[in-house]
């Protein structure tokens, strides 16, 4: 249902905001990705160094915030092509 009303608000949004909505998330999608292999990266040699540690799981915990983030491109993509 939350999907519905996103694809509500890209049909009623112009095209220039469209186009600055999908830099921004395309942006932010970037930064979490690196972030996420530089945290990845850091608990793996922890993991290594230390043994298993909690943080480890963090990065794939975030993960689905990504992959909405790249189906809010996909759907702004879409919109686009209108």
């Amino acid at each position: 249902m939350e999907n519905q009303f996103k694809k509500n608000d890209l049909i009623e949004m112009s095209i220039k905001d469209l186009i600055k909505k999908k830099k921004n998330t395309s942006f932010a999608a970037g930064i979490l990705i690196a972030v996420l292999i530089v945290l990845f990266g850091i608990t793996l040699f922890k993991t290594i160094n230390k043994g298993f540690t909690p943080l480890l799981l963090i990065p794939f915990g975030l993960l689905p915030i990504l992959i909405m983030m790249f189906d809010q491109i996909k759907a702004i993509n879409k919109e686009l092509k209108k």
